[in-house]
C-alpha cells in the first residue's frame, strides 16, 4: 500500500478543546490514583511499599524510553504516514522485549545490591507491565497529534479506576506487595486495550527504513533525555533503598507521592497541549513567543500558590490522610515543595527547546542538570533522607537557573522575560505563608479543621493579592474558562 498522508499539526482551533479534556483526564485520573493510595497505605505496611518503589526505577526508565521517543517523533513530524507507524510499532514491541528481558536476567543482582531476595520475583512480574503497555505508544501519539485528548482520558480513567479497585482487593486478601504489582499491570493492559478499540488506527503496511531514518534521529534525542530524567528522578529511591531501610524509601515514596500530584497533573497537561501548539506556531516568533509567556504565568499562577498551601498544611495532611504511622514523610513533603514548584517550569523550558528541533540542545541542557543532581547526592546520601531532600530543592532552583539560560539563548523568550514572569507569583506566594502563620500560628484546631483554615487564609490572601497585581493573568484565565 502506498503511503498516504496523515493528519498535519493540529489547528489551534482544537486548543480549548484539547486544554478542557486533558485537565479532566489528570485530575480525575490522580484523583483515582490517590484515593485508591489512601485506602492502599492503610491496609498495607510502609515496607510493603518500599520494596516495590525499591525497584519501580529500573521499570520507570522502560516506560519513558517508550512513552518518550518515538511518541514525540509522531507528534512533531510535519508529514506523517501509515508506514512511519507501523515502524514505531514494531520498534516500540520490539524494545519492550528487549527491556522486560534484561530485567528479568538481572533482577537477582538487583535483588543482591538491595540485600533482599523478595525483589526478584516482584521485580520480573512489575517489569512485564512495559509489554503490556508499549502497543499503546502510537495510539496516544496519533491522538496527541490531532489534540484528542477526550479518547485517551476515557481510556485511562476506565483502566485505572478497575485496577484500582483490584489493587484493593489483593490488599485485602492479604497479598501486600503483590497487590501493588497487580494494580500496575492490569492498569496498563485496560488502557491499552481501550486505546486500540477507540483511536482508529491500525497498522495497514509494513514498516520501512525510510520512516526509520525520518523518525529515529529526533525521537532518540528525546529519549536519551527520557532516560536521563527517568534515571535521576528515580535515583533517590535506589540510593535511599541501598543506604537506609525500605520504610525510608516508603516514608521518601509518600511525600514524593503527594508532591507529584499537582506537579504531575500541571506537567503532563502543559506537556500534552502546548508542546503539539508551539510546534505549529515556532515560525510565527511574536505569536511564539506571546504564547510562552501566557504558559509561564498560568503555571506560576497555579504552581506557586498550590506548593505554598502543601507547605503551611503538610504535617497535618499527612497524618489526616495516612495516619501517625506515615508522619516521617511531612518534613519530607515540605521541603519537597520547593522542588515541586520548579518542576512546571523545567517542563516548559524543555518544551520550548524541543519544539524547535532541538533535540540535541535538550540532551546537553539534561546533561548539565543530572551533573549537579549527581554532586548532591553524593554529598548528601549517607547523611539522611532529609538531607538528600534539602540537597534537591538547592539542585533543583539551580537547574533552573540553566535552563532558564539555554532557553534565552534559542528562542525569542529572554532569561529576564522567564524571570519578570514567574516572580511576582513567588513573591505573592512567600508573603502569603508569612501573613498565613503570623495570623494562624497559634490556631489550636487540629487536623481537618487547621488545614481548612489555613487554606483558606492563604487562598483569599494569595487571590486579593493577584487581583491587584496580576490582574493580565487573571483575565487570561477568565478568558480560557469561559471559551
Amino acid at each position: 500500500m502506498a503511503d498516504r498522508p496523515m493528519e498535519t499539526a493540529p489547528e489551534i482551533t482544537k486548543t480549548n478543546h484539547a486544554l478542557f479534556w486533558n485537565t479532566i483526564d489528570q485530575f480525575v485520573q490522580q484523583g483515582v490514583l490517590f484515593v485508591t493510595g489512601i485506602i492502599l497505605a492503610r491496609m498495607i505496611e510502609p515496607s510493603q511499599f518500599g520494596l516495590i518503589a525499591m525497584i519501580i526505577v529500573f521499570v520507570a526508565i522502560g516506560q519513558n524510553l517508550m512513552n518518550a521517543g518515538l511518541k514525540s517523533a509522531i507528534v512533531q513530524t510535519k508529514v506523517l504516514n501509515e508506514s512511519d507507524c507501523s515502524t514505531v510499532l514494531l520498534a516500540n514491541f520490539s524494545l519492550s522485549l528487549i527491556l522486560y528481558l534484561t530485567i528479568w536476567t538481572t533482577a537477582p543482582f538487583i535483588a543482591e545490591f538491595y540485600d533482599e531476595q523478595k525483589l526478584i520475583s516482584l521485580l520480573r512480574c512489575l517489569s512485564f507491565g512495559l509489554v503490556v503497555q508499549s502497543p499503546s505508544v502510537v495510539q496516544t501519539g496519533l491522538l496527541s497529534r490531532r489534540l484528542e485528548f477526550r479518547t485517551q482520558a476515557k481510556a485511562s480513567l476506565t483502566g485505572h479506576i478497575l485496577a484500582g479497585v483490584i489493587g484493593v482487593w489483593m490488599a485485602f486478601q492479604g497479598f501486600e506487595a503483590w497487590a501493588l504489582v497487580a494494580m500496575s499491570i492490569s492498569g496498563k493492559a485496560i488502557n491499552t486495550i481501550l486505546l486500540w478499540v477507540f483511536a482508529g488506527w491500525h497498522p495497514t503496511c509494513w514498516p520501512s527504513i525510510s520512516s526509520v531514518q525520518k523518525l529515529f534521529p529526533f525521537g532518540l534525542s528525546i529519549a536519551a533525555c527520557s532516560l536521563l530524567e527517568s534515571i535521576f528522578n528515580n535515583l533517590f529511591f535506589l540510593v535511599i533503598g541501598r543506604f537506609h531501610t525500605p520504610a525510608d524509601v516508603a516514608f521518601y515514596q509518600r511525600a514524593y507521592g503527594i508532591n507529584q500530584i499537582p506537579v504531575n497533573n500541571l506537567n503532563v497537561i502543559v506537556s500534552r497541549t502546548l508542546f503539539p501548539l508551539l510546534c505549529s506556531r515556532h515560525k510565527s516568533p511574536d505569536v511564539y513567543r506571546t504564547t510562552i509567556r501566557k504558559a509561564f504565568r498560568l503555571t506560576a499562577f497555579t504552581i506557586l500558590p498550590t506548593m505554598s498551601g502543601l507547605y503551611l498544611c503538610a504535617d497535618q495532611l499527612i497524618y489526616l490522610l495516612l495516619g501517625d504511622k506515615w508522619l516521617p514523610s511531612a518534613a519530607l513533603l515540605e521541603v519537597m515543595c520547593v522542588v515541586g514548584a520548579t518542576l512546571p517550569f523545567l517542563t516548559l523550558n524543555g518544551l520550548i527547546i524541543t519544539s524547535q528541533g532541538l533535540g540535541g540542545t535538550a540532551f546537553r541542557i539534561e546533561i548539565c542538570k543530572r551533573i549537579l543532581l549527581v554532586a548532591t547526592i553524593c554529598v548528601t546520601a549517607s547523611m539522611s533522607v532529609y538531607a538528600m531532600v534539602v540537597g534537591h530543592a538547592v539542585q533543583s532552583a539551580c537547574a533552573l537557573v540553566v535552563a532558564a539560560f539555554f532557553t534565552g539563548k534559542f528562542s525569542p523568550y529572554t532569561v529576564y522575560e522567564q524571570a519578570s514572569d514567574i516572580f511576582p507569583f513567588l513573591t505573592t506566594s512567600l508573603l502569603c505563608i508569612l501573613v498565613s502563620q503570623i495570623i494562624l500560628g497559634d490556631f489550636q484546631g487540629g487536623g481537618l479543621l487547621r488545614i481548612i483554615a489555613f487554606t483558606a487564609l492563604f487562598a483569599f490572601l494569595y487571590l486579593t493579592n493577584s487581583y491587584i497585581f496580576c490582574r493580565e493573568t487573571l483575565k487570561d484565565i477568565k478568558k480560557l474558562a469561559t471559551r
